[in-house]
């Protein structure tokens, strides 16, 4: 069996079940800083909700360092800030991927302003436009600590997964991570501790307790526990 994806579909039955009456369906999937695994983690928790047929749609939130469609071999140029700045539709720029109930949003052009509009009423009626048509929005958003990009967006959502690297993110950061999402009213969910050497058994202590053992920050890629 394959573990990763195992754990991906452990990960998504426990956000079904946070709330059986009113499951999150909203969710900002971020990081304290760069490089800790959250578009893998984006990326591979969409495929897994996908693959149980519920209808989902990652959005490419992070408008400075955007990874999704590339991670998933989609045109990228049109996109979220199009959308935001009143240049294109939904429709224009939402791609479908493969066969199944997945779609992207792309990044688009990087704007001078990301904060600015990440934050907007824009974005709020998106996700609002968003949240009626799918199961579930995945957004995939900047790193909480180094820019204050995702602070403002992170109210918008149902609640906010924390992606931290085994053996790299530090504890401070982490805690001063969840200390922004609490000081925003945001609600956190849990973390996924991914990037997990094989024999790594510590995995448990943390969050929903995943390993995700990738060689490197690529969906797929490496070995698991």
């Amino acid at each position: 069996m394959n573990r990763t994806a195992e754990d991906y579909r452990q990960l998504r039955n426990n956000l079904q079940f946070l709330n059986v009456d009113e499951p999150p369906k909203v969710i900002m999937v971020s990081s304290a800083v760069p490089s800790e695994g959250k578009t893998t983690a984006v990326v591979n928790l969409g495929l897994a909700l996908a693959d149980a047929g519920r209808r989902v749609t990652i959005v490419e939130a992070d408008l400075r360092k955007p990874k999704v469609t590339r991670y998933l071999g989609m045109v990228g140029g049109v996109g979220l800030s199009n959308i935001l700045a009143d240049t294109a539709d939904l429709d224009d720029v939402l791609q479908r991927y493969g066969t199944g109930e997945l779609s992207v949003i792309a990044a688009g052009p990087t704007p001078p302003n990301p904060g600015e509009l990440l934050s907007s009423r824009h974005m709020f009626a998106l996700l609002d436009k968003l949240r009626a048509a799918n199961d579930f929005v995945l957004v995939d958003a900047p790193p909480l600590l180094p820019v204050a990009d995702s602070t403002g967006l992170a109210v918008y959502m149902d609640g906010v997964l924390l992606s931290v690297r085994y053996g790299s993110t530090r504890k401070e950061q982490l805690q001063q991570a969840a200390a922004t999402l609490e000081r925003v009213g945001a609600k956190a969910l849990g973390v996924i501790l991914n990037i997990v050497p094989p024999k790594a058994e510590l995995a448990s202590a943390y969050g929903y307790g995943y390993s995700y053992g990738y060689g490197k920050d690529e969906p797929g890629g490496g070995a698991t526990r």
